[in-house]
This record gives structure tokens, C-alpha cells and sequence, in this order.
């Protein structure tokens, strides 16, 4: 098979994921790079976003790089004459990336509520 046996429907999901992939990487690194330079970037929202665009960025490339070229046909990995090893080992990556977005997802969630929350109830002395 080949990449004329995707539907047409997946170019601009291609497009968008690499674009999200380049925007999380732009990010990451703006983060990393100016954290000692500027005190904003040392705040715990920044920590959480690039604790969350680390697994995102992986989760990305593992749906661009082997989750789509193998559900196409696109190489031999998951054929059943190969390593059955090697589709465990890919599985459990792609489960373990999904884990981790969702518990960054989370702590961003608890974070933002907590902020929220001790704004309404905050008591003045």
C-alpha cells in the first residue's frame, strides 16, 4: 500500500497534527529557554504546560509515525509473519502517552480550580 490509499480526509488531520507538534515544540523550548531570564516563566503554569506538551508532543508523533501508516498498511511492522514483541511494546507506548496527557490534563484542571476557587473564598484580614 501507499500513502494514495489514505483518504483524503486524513491530509488535513496530517497538516494539523504537524503544525500542533511544531506549535508544542515552539513552546517547550520558549519555555526552557527563557525560565532563567524572566521570573514569569517560573510560575507553576508554565511547569504544568510543558509537563503537558512533553507527553503531547510524543503522543503526536506516535499517531503520525506508526499509528496511521500502520491502521493504512503503509510498512510491515503489525504483518502477522513479524515480531508480535515489537506491536506489544508500540501498544503500551501509545497507552502510556495517553495516560499521561490525561493526568496532565488533570493537574492543569486542579490547578485552575483551585486558583478559582481561593479568589471566591478568599477572606480579607
Amino acid at each position: 500500500m501507499s500513502i494514495s490509499s489514505l483518504p483524503s480526509s486524513h491530509f488535513p488531520l496530517i497538516i494539523f497534527t504537524w503544525l500542533s507538534i511544531l506549535v508544542y515544540l515552539l513552546i517547550s523550548i520558549v519555555i526552557v529557554r527563557h525560565r532563567r531570564i524572566v521570573p514569569a516563566f517560573k510560575n507553576p503554569f508554565f511547569t504544568l504546560a510543558l509537563a503537558q506538551s512533553i507527553p503531547s508532543i510524543l503522543l503526536l508523533l506516535h499517531i503520525e509515525l506508526l499509528v496511521r501508516p500502520r491502521e493504512y498498511g503503509l510498512f510491515q511492522i503489525f504483518r502477522v509473519q513479524t515480531n508480535s514483541i515489537c506491536a506489544a511494546i508500540l501498544l503500551g507506548l501509545q497507552t502510556a502517552q495517553k495516560s499521561q496527557v490525561i493526568f496532565f490534563h488533570i493537574s492543569i484542571a486542579l490547578n485552575r480550580f483551585t486558583a478559582f476557587v481561593t479568589v471566591v473564598f478568599h477572606r480579607k484580614v
